[in-house]
């Protein structure tokens, strides 16, 4: 008897004692739409009503919590980061920065403070890269640019270090690590011996003496 109001009132209660409370809104909606005056499926649907609001306002207060949970974990990776960085212990400072990175990978502290830490380290390739995704992400931060012009210098790249420690100036201009910073690299290009020039012609290609043809 599928227009019998009251066996769709009666599935709607037994959905609800089953937490399934879309179903059960479904039943008592058409319930009602059978019979508007039925008060056991008016009673029904307003329970359900709460208890659907009830469910929203967990699932919202989940995905809050879950949201909290990856913002606690990207401040605590930051500053275990720092720590690190500051106590001069740099490969884990690199790692902490990383795991940073894994959460928050368009967070640009994250890779200029890696690039800092690679630097320290000797890594002066993956200090650029760093510096380069920092200046990707905000373009008109001058710290991105300082980081690039310090993994430069590292590389011994000091045109590349000038421009870079320069267009960080130009967003930074009263800052005076930056510089002194360029101040430096100046000085050690102009301290540094010219480089070798590359021998043309056939010369460049002959063996030594005694070497066998």
């Amino acid at each position: 008897k599928p227009e019998w109001a009251k066996a769709h009132s009666r599935k709607g209660a037994a959905y609800h004692g089953l937490k399934k409370l879309d179903e059960a809104k479904e039943s008592y909606t058409e319930a009602l739409r059978l019979d508007q005056g039925n008060q056991i499926a008016q009673d029904g649907l307003r329970l359900v009503e709460v208890d659907l609001a009830k469910r929203r306002e967990t699932d919202s207060a989940l995905a809050s919590a879950l949201d909290n949970k990856d913002a606690y974990y990207i401040q605590q990776h930051k500053e275990r980061g720092n720590t690190a960085f500051a106590e001069k212990q740099y490969k884990k400072a690199i790692h902490y920065f990383s795991r940073g990175i894994e959460l928050d990978p368009t967070n640009e502290v994250f890779y200029s403070n890696r690039s800092a830490a690679h630097c320290f380290e000797g890594n002066f390739e993956q200090a650029v890269a760093d510096a380069k995704k920092a200046i990707e992400l905000k373009p008109n931060w001058q710290k991105g640019h300082g980081r690039l012009g310090n993994a430069y210098q590292g590389m011994k790249k000091y045109d590349e270090a000038i421009a870079a420690f320069s267009k960080a100036l130009e967003l930074d201009p009263n800052n005076t690590v930056l510089t002194k910073s360029l101040q430096a690299v100046k000085e050690e290009k102009a301290a540094a011996p010219p480089p070798e020039k590359v021998v043309e012609g056939e010369d460049r290609f002959m063996k030594p003496r005694g070497m066998m043809m």
